[in-house]
């Protein structure tokens, strides 16, 4: 029913743009709210089909000829309101699997007829702000969420994006983003035991472009803050015994070491257990002498490592990643 409501979208918004009512419009994403609010259907909703219809609600809330329809701005209201309504009541490891997944280059052939005036680029711009809005969305309630989620789905979806991305890309996002870094962490000096930095200038090199991975490597970063060492009993669907290892390994372990070193992770419960808590006490403490050292042997490790073509990429996230972790750099 869904997958054909869902063509009924795209055929009810073509006719009003040839001059019928928008009324059948309404009454379409009328029929989708009354469904999505209803957390049992939205539930059984397959991942197919949810990520048809958020791709269809998603171009047209971009569509520049909705306004310009009968009552265009309610239009993109309900849009805007059924889009969010999907996103909090269907299955939630089938949201985060869908919309990580259309962070990835749109398919032409998905896009609208006939073609914008904008460009394509442009356009695939717009929507991958979109995306990366409704990942935000889903990302913010983790907390809450995180023992409802299949983890083994959602890292693997995240394995693959980075996969299909590649090191090269990544390599190529992160070199954009290093005379910024750089700048800020390349004068390190002792000052009375504390390390302090000379920042010389700063600047966004690092286009719109690079928000996609960004944001996964943010959910990423979250997962493992929020299970710590146990997020690594849900990689079954990771091939983690490839020759080469996959990508998503290298920042798993590098946010379980980062987080340890910015206090934000400590062991918890009875001796021998993996599990890792989120601590805010710790993460509260002002910085000592002991987390200035530790801050200063990473940096010194970091740095030994630059010229290494095979940690290169990651090397360059452990510079961004220390420029949050530690804002007093």
């Amino acid at each position: 029913m869904l997958l054909t409501t869902k063509v009924k979208v795209a055929k009810t918004f073509d006719f009003s743009l040839m001059g019928a009512s928008s009324r059948s419009c309404k009454y379409v994403l009328n029929t989708l709210m009354q469904t999505f609010q209803n957390k049992q259907l939205a539930h059984a909703v397959n991942v197919r089909t949810l990520d048809n219809l958020i791709t269809e609600l998603l171009l047209w809330l971009l569509d520049e000829r909705v306004p310009r329809m009968d009552d265009g701005s309610q239009l993109l209201n309900a849009l805007n309101v059924l889009t969010l309504m999907i996103l909090d009541n269907a299955e939630r490891t089938s949201s985060f699997m869908v919309i990580i997944s259309l962070l990835k280059p749109l398919d032409p052939s998905r896009w609208p007829t006939p073609p914008s005036n904008e460009s394509f680029s442009t356009r695939t711009s717009k929507f991958s702000e979109l995306v990366v809005k409704c990942l935000i969305k889903l990302t913010k309630v983790l907390q809450n969420t995180t023992y409802e989620v299949d983890l083994d789905r959602i890292l693997q979806s995240i394995h693959v994006y980075l996969q299909d991305l590649g090191m090269e890309e990544i390599r190529g996002v992160y070199l954009l983003q290093l005379p910024t870094i750089m700048m800020h962490l390349h004068f390190v000096i002792h000052n009375h035991n504390q390390i302090v930095t000379k920042p010389i200038i700063t600047s966004n090199l690092a286009g719109a472009n690079d928000k996609p991975l960004r944001m996964v490597k943010t959910v990423l970063h979250e997962l493992v803050k929020l299970r710590g060492t146990a997020i690594k009993g849900h990689l079954s669907m990771v091939p983690i015994d490839m020759e080469l290892q996959p990508i998503i390994l290298a920042y798993i372990d590098h946010n379980l070491q980062t987080l340890v070193a910015a206090r934000m992770l400590t062991p918890t419960g009875p001796v021998g257990q993996t599990h890792w808590g989120d601590s805010m006490a710790n993460y509260l403490m002002p910085a000592t002498h002991s987390a200035d050292a530790q801050l200063k042997q990473e940096l010194s490790a970091i740095f030994k490592k630059i010229g290494d073509k095979q940690t290169c990429s990651i090397v360059l996230y452990e510079l961004y990643r220390i420029t949050q972790l530690y804002p007093h750099v």
